[in-house]
């Protein structure tokens, strides 16, 4: 019986020495993604607006996201 657990636990340890022989790219998702390339994304345009003014900026098409940064801005949609 103690042979027979030897044996195993040999056998355990070779497995577990192969399992760390693939290297690793790094990529969590292992290739199941595409990388995004520089026509599909949309820069950031950076606005700079005042604290003590009323700023009122128009844009031709639908706001979907807004990033305030700061606790002292207000964005509303009129």
């Amino acid at each position: 019986m103690k042979k027979i657990l030897l044996a195993l636990a040999f056998i355990g340890c070779m497995f577990a020495a192969h399992a760390q022989e693939k290297p690793s790219t790094g990529d969590l998702y292992d290739g199941l993604t595409r990388p995004l390339t520089f026509n599909r994304v949309i820069p950031p345009y950076a606005l700079e607006v005042t604290f003590s003014k009323t700023v009122h900026v128009i844009f031709p098409s639908a706001i979907r996201y807004v990033d305030l940064g700061s606790s002292d801005l207000l964005a509303a949609k009129a």
